[in-house]
């Protein structure tokens, strides 16, 4: 490390970390001690006990917000704003920890209710007026209450301590602390986008309707009506246009306005004491505050509904869009038949696919047998009558016999949904124009036997070539053999027509050969054979195209015998073609080696 710059090697970011908490729980401490003083103006039962306190509300938000790191600020503020007063401050400690524990505990429980701070549930503004408004507010009440009445407050006032106690910090989280959550998000929250004249209209409206109704001069007979609902309109539309953004501003300035009002003497619930005006306004405050929570967050939850449906629709759309898309590149269309009713539901390829027009088919099961073929209507219906009771999938194809009266092959795929019962209920699935394909099978079909009539036909034509070139060479073979010994002088000549006669006799084997191989009936005959013998004919038989050809035949065999198992004539002619085309391909007065 270098010892000129110490600070290298630290964490920066755990420094700021530390600096923001501290920040954090002064600022806390600062604001908490803002709303208590401001509280403490309406202390008429006790000087540390009013019906209005804001502090609670920002002491829960502040650890939904902050985290339960800024308990600290809380029990500075509360200490600090207690101990201003004249009690002991033992006392104002008590307070504090009761004060802190309450946003302790009303964090707790709100956690264990699921809450969210977005308030756009109806569970958590369930969860802020029970666990928040109604049950953590106890844990202060109590405390605070007990505290003074040790610190020299008469015992018999501690239920009339505690009711106090626990309105005042009821209202602050029912009014201050949503106000803290919502609007801490309005950056995220784009308010940019909403309509300004509109905005400007509902906090006026809301400002105006609270001075006339709370702190205007009313005449005998106005105070008589219950003015003091027309602020239910005001929360409403604030709920409807804008949520809870503007539910929680317009009930924020309605509770300052009538609080301020009322502890002046003005409004319709200044009524005998102050104390007892704003206990009954606070009350009444309550059913509005939480009206507009409950209705803001059941608004917004409806908002968040309907753009999940509108996701939900638009992803519908695109997936149909694309099973369409898919249908067309594939020639498939889908039926869906409701067995209960009889009512079939086709995709809109189905009709052209069947020609009809659209919308001209009926959409029942009797309007789709009329499209089969008379000839297929039998058996397409019991197929269907298979799948239905025996549980068989429904696979077939039949002819759809078309208004113009062409014949068109459609194939077809399903299977049946059935209740809990097994008794069927739907039938759905695919149909496929398959007039081309079957046109095309029927084609290579009809190709199929054109060949294999056309093979036989060579097969004939051979065998009967065979025949034809056989007949003559017989007699012919005979008359050289009866020239050989007649005529004694001719011995070169005749040897050379017999040898060419063989070569005819060989031909027409071969051509009997392809005959055979290609019906598969051509037969070897194995038998043991030695191997010298086989190479001697077929030297023998290639012998004259050699000599024609001026070659020098080798022809090397091993020094003792080798046997094979093979047939002796088919081993010959291999052995003579090889030596043949040897020949042929070899130039002239060239070498032919054969190694066996």
């Amino acid at each position: 490390m270098n010892p000129l710059h110490p600070s290298i090697g630290r964490d920066p970011a755990g420094a700021h970390g530390t600096l923001r908490m501290w920040a954090g729980i002064l600022g806390t401490a600062l604001i908490y001690f803002a709303g208590a003083k401001l509280g403490l103006r309406f202390a008429f039962v006790a000087k540390q006990v009013t019906v209005v306190w804001p502090p609670t509300g920002i002491a829960l938000a502040v650890l939904l917000v902050l985290g339960p790191r800024a308990w600290p600020g809380i029990t500075l503020g509360a200490f600090l704003a207690n101990a201003t007063l004249d009690q002991p401050l033992w006392t104002a400690g008590g307070i504090a920890v009761g004060n802190t524990f309450e946003a302790v505990v009303g964090v707790w429980l709100l956690h264990r209710l699921g809450f969210r701070t977005t308030l756009d549930r109806l569970r958590d503004a369930l969860a802020l007026i029970v666990g928040g408004a109604l049950l953590s507010t106890m844990v202060s009440a109590t405390i605070g209450a007990t505290n003074l009445c040790l610190a020299g407050e008469p015992w018999t006032n501690f239920w009339s301590l505690w009711r106090v106690w626990y309105i005042g910090d009821g209202m602050g989280d029912l009014v201050v602390a949503p106000l803290l959550l919502v609007w801490s998000r309005v950056p995220r929250l784009g308010l940019d986008r909403r309509r300004p004249p509109e905005t400007a209209a509902l906090l006026g409206s809301a400002a105006l309707v609270t001075l006339l109704v709370f702190a205007g001069r009313l005449g005998i007979g106005l105070r008589d009506y219950p003015l003091h609902y027309t602020v239910f309109p005001l929360v409403i539309w604030a709920a409807l246009r804008f949520g809870q953004i503007g539910t929680t501003a317009v009930t924020f300035i309605v509770s300052g306005v009538a609080i301020w009002s009322t502890a002046n003497g003005l409004g319709p619930f200044a009524h005998g004491t102050v104390h007892e005006s704003l206990v009954m306004l606070q009350l009444f405050m309550a059913v509005v505050a939480g009206s507009g929570l409950l209705l803001g967050a059941a608004i917004a939850e409806r908002d968040a509904a309907e753009a999940r449906r509108a996701a939900d629709y638009a992803a519908l759309q695109v997936s149909e869009e694309r099973l369409r898309l898919a249908l067309e590149a594939g020639r498939l269309g889908v039926w869906d038949w409701n067995v209960g009713t009889g009512q079939v539901q086709w995709t809109e390829n189905l009709e052209p696919m069947h020609g009809l027009s659209r919308g001209s088919f009926p959409g029942t099961l009797e309007g789709f047998q009329a499209l089969v073929h008379p000839d297929d209507r039998a058996r397409v219906n019991e197929a269907i009558r298979r799948a239905l009771e025996e549980g068989n999938g429904y696979d077939i194809e039949f002819r759809n016999l078309w208004p113009d009266g062409s014949v068109h092959t459609i194939g077809t795929k399903g299977r049946v949904l059935r209740d809990a019962q097994g008794r069927p209920v739907r039938m759905l699935g695919t149909a496929m124009d398959v007039t081309d394909r079957r046109r095309l099978e029927d084609d290579l079909r009809r190709h199929a036997e054109q060949l294999a009539d056309a093979d036989r036909r060579k097969d004939e034509f051979l065998a009967m070539l065979a025949h034809e070139l056989r007949n003559p060479l017989a007699p012919l073979g005979t008359s050289l053999e009866l020239l050989g010994s007649a005529v004694a002088g001719r011995e070169r000549f005749l040897d050379m027509a017999k040898r060419q006669v063989k070569h005819l006799v060989r031909l027409v084997d071969d051509l009997l050969d392809v005959s055979r191989i290609t019906r598969g009936k051509i037969t070897l005959r194995k038998e043991p054979v030695l191997l010298a013998d086989v190479v001697a004919r077929a030297v023998e038989l290639a012998r004259p195209l050699v000599d024609a050809r001026g070659h020098a035949l080798t022809v090397s065999l091993p020094a003792e015998p080798v046997r094979v198992e093979a047939d002796a004539v088919r081993l010959t002619q291999v052995f003579a073609n090889l030596l043949g085309n040897a020949a042929k391909y070899t130039p002239p007065r060239g070498s032919i080696w054969l190694t066996a």
